[in-house]
C-alpha cells in the first residue's frame, strides 16, 4: 500500500515502538475507527463509553461492508461519519483494503476496532496499522477461533464440545485470524440448558464491558506487547514510558511497544 498513516511496521521506529506519535503540549484523545458488518452492539458500547468520558477518545468514522448494517443507524444517531465499502465493488482483497486504508488516513485514525467485521484483513493492511488494530471474539482464544469461527458458529462449536467455560477475548490483530496478542478476556460459564442464543446473549453482555475497557487502556498508554503477550503497565510505568520517548511528529502516543522475545500467555500480566 502507498502513503501509509503515521503507524509503521515492526523495527521501523526506535525500540520497536508502533502506533501514533506524541504531540506537545499534551496528547489528544484517541481517534477511533470502527469496522462493522452487522447490528453494531459493540459499536454502541464504544460510543457510549466515549460519551460518558470513560475513554480518552472518540469514534470519528464507521466503515461497513453492507448498506443494511444497523450499525450505520447507530453511527448516524451519534453524529459519526459512516462509509460503506461493499466487497463486491472491488476486484480483490488487496484493492478493498487499500481503499479502506485511504478512508482511515483521511480521518487521521489512531486505533482501528473490528466489531463484527466479516472480513479477514490482508497482511499489508495489518502491517500498515500494526499495533493499532483490535478485535473482539466471542470465545476464550486460542480456543474456538480461526477461519469460519464467527457469530453463532462459535457458540455452536462450544456447546458441541461440552466445554464448561466460554467467554470473550479482545486481542490485537495480526496476520493470523484470531491469533494476535490477547489484551483482555472475560469468562462466562456454560449452563447445561444453554442454547446458542442464550450463551451468545450472556457473552455479549461481557463484550460490551470488555471492549471499551481495552480501548481505555490503549488510550491511556497502558499496553505493552512482548511476543504473544500483552502486558498492562501500571500508572508509574506508563509515566516512565512517556518520559522515555520524546515527540517525533504530530499525533498521539499510545505507548505500545513490541519486543523480539517470544512469550506465551492467555491473560495480560498486571
Amino acid at each position: 500500500m502507498k502513503g501509509g498513516p503515521r503507524a509503521s511496521g515492526l523495527g521501523q521506529r526506535p525500540n520497536n515502538l508502533v502506533g501514533a506519535r506524541p504531540e506537545a503540549p499534551g496528547p489528544r484523545p484517541v481517534r477511533i475507527a470502527v469496522l462493522v458488518s452487522g447490528h453494531g452492539t459493540n459499536l454502541q458500547s464504544i460510543l457510549d463509553a466515549c460519551a460518558r468520558g470513560e475513554i480518552s477518545g472518540r469514534v470519528v468514522v464507521v466503515a461497513s461492508t453492507t448498506t443494511t448494517a444497523y450499525a450505520l443507524v447507530r453511527a448516524r444517531q451519534a453524529g459519526v461519519p459512516a462509509v460503506v465499502l461493499a466487497p463486491r465493488s472491488f476486484p480483490d482483497r488487496q484493492t478493498y483494503d487499500a481503499r479502506l486504508a485511504e478512508v482511515l488516513q483521511v480521518h487521521d485514525i489512531d486505533l482501528v476496532c473490528l466489531a463484527g467485521f466479516l472480513r479477514i484483513l490482508t497482511p499489508a493492511f495489518v502491517e500498515q496499522f500494526r499495533g493499532r488494530i483490535m478485535n473482539i471474539h466471542p470465545a476464550l482464544l486460542p480456543a474456538f477461533g480461526g477461519v469460519g469461527m464467527y457469530g453463532p458458529h462459535v457458540h455452536e462449536a462450544v456447546l458441541a464440545s461440552g466445554a464448561k467455560i466460554s467467554g470473550c477475548t479482545v486481542h490485537f490483530v495480526d496476520e493470523t485470524p484470531d491469533g494476535g496478542p490477547i489484551i483482555l478476556q472475560a469468562a462466562v460459564p456454560v449452563r447445561d440448558d444453554d442454547s446458542v442464543e442464550s450463551l451468545a446473549a450472556r457473552i455479549a453482555e461481557q463484550e460490551h464491558h470488555l471492549y471499551p475497557e481495552a480501548i481505555r487502556l490503549f488510550a491511556g498508554g497502558r499496553l505493552q506487547v512482548v511476543g504473544k503477550r500483552t502486558l498492562l503497565l501500571d500508572a508509574r510505568e506508563q509515566r516512565h514510558r512517556q518520559r522515555s520517548h520524546a515527540p517525533d511528529g504530530a499525533g498521539r502516543s499510545v505507548a505500545i511497544s513490541l519486543a523480539e522475545e517470544s512469550a506465551t500467555g492467555l491473560r495480560p500480566s498486571q
